[in-house]
């Protein structure tokens, strides 16, 4: 929303000759304390990264210690961390520095109520999740103490366009198929929310990637009550990422009961027009999610 350089976690960056620069940080091996930001943003401290941080406490220390170097902290409201320049947003404490309501939401956009100190003010967000219109209130108020205006920003917001792997959502044959990046329990959470409420009448049918053993085997009851929410299940193997394979998994595999993925079966349950097609992970299913799209527009299904 700014004109400003950016550096994202996967390594793709934009550079321009202006004074702002934005880049995403990584809690990992606290990689994210080699910065001192003018302005550190905190989504959310969702415990994750098992293989490195080995208790929450110790998850959360690393966010307070990376809080001490930034001079201005923006966070979300729920979230109790100190900071002598602190500065809140919400999607559901009217308290907060910046409360944006939901009033509308379906599967393309939201409609969202404003509250900024004496200004109250109506937006269409091109978000669908709780996540992703987060993530809206906070780059807003980090552009709004940068000095900008907000009719500036949301006008540059008219033309954002979706990050790859963020709710792909794709209309096919009568059928709706749906690739998302989600890979912790909370983000699952998240994705059935707006699959549940853009597609109601639908059931939902989820193609999971665990990614990465450790996270998979830590979190293995809350994924398995969050996977349950949905209709139908299929397990994709495991993402190892930076983990060697090891025989371990099939604890994984045991506790959840789910089956495995096979492509033979999904093709079986495309001759059923109630369901809403779901791939979710952080690994290689986004190459799965293009091949069965593919399948779809050449097949007669």
């Amino acid at each position: 929303m700014l004109a400003s350089s950016c550096l994202v976690g996967d390594g793709s960056a934009k550079y321009q000759n202006n004074l702002e620069f934005v880049y995403e940080g990584c809690e990992y091996q606290n990689t994210f304390l080699s910065y001192y930001p003018n302005i550190l943003i905190i989504l959310n401290i969702d415990y994750d990264h098992v293989d490195f941080f080995k208790t929450r406490e110790q998850y959360f220390e690393a966010f307070r210690n990376a809080s001490k170097n930034a001079s201005t902290l923006i966070i979300e409201d729920s979230i109790r961390l100190d900071h002598p320049n602190k500065h809140s947003f919400s999607l559901s404490n009217e308290e907060a520095e910046l409360y944006g309501k939901i009033i509308l939401e379906n599967e393309e956009y939201s409609l969202i109520r404003l509250k900024y100190k004496d200004m109250i003010k109506e937006i269409k967000s091109p978000f669908v999740t709780k996540y992703e219109n987060e993530n809206l209130l906070a780059a807003l108020l980090a552009c709004l103490l940068l000095g900008r205006s907000l009719d500036e920003v949301l006008g540059r917001l008219k033309s954002f366009k979706r990050p790859k792997r963020r709710m792909d959502v794709r209309h096919v044959k009568n059928k709706i198929l749906v690739l998302d990046y989600a890979h912790h329990p909370s983000q699952l959470n998240a994705l059935y929310e707006y699959i549940n409420n853009s597609f109601p009448s639908l059931k939902k049918l989820i193609i999971y990637e665990g990614h990465t053993l450790s996270r998979s085997l830590y979190f293995k009851r809350e994924y398995k009550d969050t996977l349950a929410k949905f209709d139908k299940v299929y397990l994709y193997p495991i993402y190892y990422a930076r983990e060697e394979k090891c025989k371990s998994e099939r604890k994984y595999y045991r506790y959840l009961k789910f089956p495995k993925y096979k492509r033979k079966n999904l093709i079986k349950d495309f001759k059923k027009n109630n369901f809403v097609f779901i791939f979710a992970g952080a690994g290689e299913i986004n190459f799965e999610f293009e091949k069965v799209y593919r399948f779809i527009l050449n097949a007669k299904v």
